[in-house]
C-alpha cells in the first residue's frame, strides 16, 4: 500500500493524472454547476453590487470598495453590464459559479497532486461546491472578488510544489498572485502563504521576483 501510494503521488507530483478520475471529477463538476443553478432562481442585485453597476463611474477600476482593490470584479461588472446590461442576474452570476468551480477543481488537483486516495480526492471537493451555509457566496455575484484568490492561490501553490521550480513557473505564480489580489485583498494571505511555500521548497532566491512585483504593484495602489 505505501509502495503504491507513493508512486501514485510521484505520476500526479509530475503532472499526468488519472483519465478514468478526470472524467469522473468532471462529471462531479456538472453536477454541482447544476444544484447552482437550480438554487441560484430568483437572486437578483443586491448591497455592494450597485456601487460596482451605479454609485461609482464604470471605468474607476482602481477605486478601492471597502477597502479592497477591486480592479477586476469593477472591470467584469462593466464588460457585462456593457453587454447584457440590468435584464438579467444570470450573466453576472455565471462568473461567480465558474470562479466557485474553479476553486473546486483547484480543490482537486492539489489533493491528487499531493497523493491523496483519488475517491476521498473527488468526494471532498464536491462537499465544498455545494456547501450550504456558502450559499451567502456562491449565490451572490458580488463574491466574485473574494472567491477567485483562493482559486489563483491553490493554482500557484501547484506551481510552487514543481521540483525543479522553473522561471516559466516563477513568471506564473507572480501573474496568479497578482490577479488573485487584483480581485480582493482575501488574495494577500495566499500571497504569504505561497512564497513561504516558495522559499521552503526552492530558497528565498525563487521569491524575490514573486514578492517583489507584488509589493511595487499592491504598494503602489495602495499609497496612491
Amino acid at each position: 500500500d505505501q509502495v503504491s501510494s507513493s508512486s501514485r503521488a510521484g505520476v500526479v507530483l509530475r503532472g499526468r493524472l488519472p483519465l478514468g478520475w478526470f472524467i469522473a471529477h468532471a462529471v462531479s463538476l456538472f453536477a454541482i454547476l447544476g444544484v447552482l443553478v437550480v438554487a441560484g432562481r430568483g437572486q437578483w442585485f443586491f448591497f455592494d453590487e450597485w456601487d460596482f453597476l451605479a454609485e461609482r463611474a464604470e471605468w474607476d477600476l482602481l477605486v478601492p470598495h471597502n477597502g479592497h482593490l477591486s480592479f477586476f470584479p469593477q472591470l467584469l461588472t462593466t464588460l457585462v453590464k456593457s453587454v447584457a446590461g440590468l435584464h438579467s442576474y444570470w450573466p453576472y452570476l455565471l462568473l461567480t459559479f465558474a470562479a466557485h468551480l474553479f476553486v473546486v477543481h483547484m480543490l482537486w488537483r492539489l489533493m491528487m497532486r499531493m497523493g491523496v486516495a483519488p475517491v476521498l480526492a473527488l468526494v471532498v471537493p464536491v462537499v465544498l461546491g455545494v456547501l450550504a451555509p456558502g450559499t451567502e457566496n456562491t449565490l451572490w455575484a458580488f463574491q466574485v472578488g473574494f472567491i477567485t484568490p483562493l482559486g489563483t492561490g491553490i493554482a500557484a501553490v501547484l506551481l510552487a510544489l514543481r521540483d525543479p521550480l522553473r522561471s516559466r513557473d516563477v513568471v506564473g505564480i507572480t501573474l496568479l498572485l497578482l490577479i488573485g489580489v487584483g480581485f480582493a485583498s482575501t488574495g494577500l494571505p495566499m500571497v504569504l502563504a505561497v512564497l513561504l511555500l516558495v522559499v521552503y521548497r526552492h530558497g528565498w532566491r525563487a521569491a524575490i521576483v514573486p514578492a517583489g512585483v507584488l509589493a511595487v504593484c499592491y504598494g503602489t495602489w495602495y499609497l496612491l
